[in-house]
């Protein structure tokens, strides 16, 4: 079963007052606590405060307030958390009491950051202009902050909130404005690639041909696939000619570099033809029969009433059908 001190900070949310947060400080016996913003998820927007700055605030009559009002009586200038001793605080792994929406938990300062940072790739610092999103925030690496410059603030206003593959983002300040390029590698890895604004409208135009294209050939019934350049590639000859008899491939250029290639089925599907219905046969009449064939029929029947019984084993031997004897 859960301590006291361990059910406490539990129930301590965003939602739970300053008082509540202070006495949970003497019960867990620490004199420091961290706090995310509500729906911030990185961990760049963490506070960190003390014991002693969150008695200053209560004083100054914000005991009414709650946990998830600081980020704004930080705006408000009724509360400054700069904790000088931060990196000692992270280094020395000190106690801090981190609130999250579910409730609080003992924990270091590294942890705390640690489940909120991103995981960088291994290739992360090469010298090449990469962007991270995670959680809605944007990271960019030493390459990338030297490529946007300035512009690197504005980019979050701008940046698609989609699962684009690839897309062009136009920065605007003043009357100046420059456009970039952003393609997925990995994930929610990017490259950047900068580009002047007559060949960041040709990317559109011609994104925008090539979407009209494929969709009136999908109009049509035809299926189109993309392959990347390595994928037709490392295709085996007899492969590479099964894909290119029963296909057409188009290969995908941009600034003199083979990005990929784009397949289109050559054949168009086959409409069925409409089912005929069956016609209704006509119903045959039996042919009348002739006076002649009714009196021949009349007498047969009359022949094997009184034969039948014993021409077809029914009279045991001996016996004698009653009706002949009275026609004797």
């Amino acid at each position: 079963m859960n301590s006291p001190r361990e059910r406490a900070l539990k129930s301590l949310t965003p939602r739970s007052s300053l008082t509540m947060l202070l006495r949970a400080f003497y019960q867990a016996m620490v004199d420091y606590c961290a706090i995310l913003p509500l729906g911030d998820s990185s961990s760049e927007s963490l506070i960190l405060f003390n014991k002693d700055q969150l008695v200053t605030l209560i004083e100054r009559d914000s005991e009414d307030s709650l946990v998830a009002d600081i980020p704004r009586l930080i705006e408000e200038g009724m509360f400054k958390p700069g904790v000088t001793q931060y990196r000692d605080i992270a280094e020395r792994g000190l106690p801090v009491i981190f609130i999250e929406e579910d409730g609080a938990v003992l924990t270091t300062l590294k942890e705390a950051q640690s489940s909120y940072s991103p995981k960088f790739p291994a290739w992360w610092e090469a010298p090449v202009p990469f962007l991270l999103r995670k959680a809605g925030k944007l990271y960019s690496n030493e390459a990338a902050k030297a490529l946007l410059g300035d512009d690197e603030s504005r980019l979050s206003r701008s940046f698609p909130r989609d699962d684009k593959e690839e897309f062009l983002v136009e920065l605007t300040k003043d009357k100046d404005s420059r456009s970039f390029v952003f393609r997925r590698l990995d994930g929610e890895v990017f490259i950047i690639e900068e580009c002047d604004s007559d060949e960041a409208n040709d990317i559109v135009w011609w994104a925008a041909t090539g979407r009209a294209w494929i969709a009136s050939l999908a109009k049509d019934g035809r299926v189109c696939r993309r392959f990347e350049k390595r994928e037709i590639e490392t295709l085996l000859a007899e492969e590479l000619g099964a894909l290119v008899s029963e296909n057409s491939l188009f290969p995908c250029e941009w600034g003199g570099e083979r990005l990929g290639y784009l397949c289109v089925e050559n054949k168009k599907p086959l409409k069925e033809a409409p089912k005929e219905k069956k016609r209704a046969q006509p119903l045959r009449r039996a042919a009348p029969k002739k006076k002649d064939d009714s009196l021949r029929d009349s007498k047969e029947n009359e022949t094997l009433r009184i034969l039948g019984p014993q021409a077809m084993g029914l009279l045991a031997p001996g016996q004698v059908n009653e009706d002949s004897n009275k026609d004797a």
